[in-house]
């Protein structure tokens, strides 16, 4: 990526990251990612699906 595209981003980045502490949310948010699938089977194998 081009060092202005980069420069551009980064400013956007910040903008994001002060509306979010402004709004009394934290910085960056925190994501996770669950395979529903596992989920499903590890329930089914202990009795608790279906």
């Amino acid at each position: 990526m081009p060092v202005p595209q980069r420069a551009n981003l980064r400013e956007a980045h910040e903008i994001i990251v002060k509306n979010r502490l402004v709004e009394g949310k934290r910085g960056l948010p925190k994501y996770i990612v669950i395979n529903t699938d596992e989920v499903i089977e590890i329930l089914k194998r202990h009795g608790h699906w279906g």
